[in-house]
């Protein structure tokens, strides 16, 4: 736990700074430091450093807000806490809000009736191709084993 109520993904957003790439552990921003366009800094999410391949310009998320506002790290993050809400100190910045989670509902199960229905209409639709039919042939199937099983091939 770094011991900020905040992480450097909220530093970057708050800076609008442009993300090339993102994982679960990095992105590549655009450098705000060197003008570099094509994401060449890199920001560690897990460790809340940045460094740019291009300018060399390195640090933490207070050192990266700090730097291009021109103030200490203690500014830094006093400026950044109140641009996000988090605590009383300056008020001139714009908060930046995360979009709300979707909640994503399941549809209610068909009755077994309807789900053997709508199988049964899928395999009408479908065919066995000659390969298929032959592979089951060699394991020891009959023409009539084959036809009453309905076996299909999906590709």
């Amino acid at each position: 736990m770094s011991g900020f109520s905040y992480d450097i993904t909220d530093v970057v957003h708050l800076l609008q700074l442009r993300v090339r790439h993102k994982n679960s552990s990095s992105m590549d921003v655009n450098c705000p430091f060197c003008g570099e366009t094509k994401g060449k800094m890199n920001v560690n999410l897990q460790k809340n450093v940045f460094r740019c391949n291009r300018c060399d310009a390195s640090g933490g998320m207070l050192e990266l807000y700090g730097r291009l506002h021109g103030v200490s790290s203690a500014e830094a993050n006093r400026q950044i806490r109140e641009a996000l809400g988090k605590g009383e100190y300056w008020t001139d910045y714009q908060v930046v809000h995360k979009e709300e989670p979707v909640e994503i509902f399941n549809a209610e199960l068909a009755d077994a009736d309807v789900i053997d229905r709508t199988y049964q209409e899928m395999l009408s639709l479908l065919t066995l191709n000659d390969k298929h039919q032959e592979d089951l042939k060699k394991r020891g199937l009959t023409k009539e084993q084959i036809e009453i099983q309905r076996y299909r091939s999906v590709r």
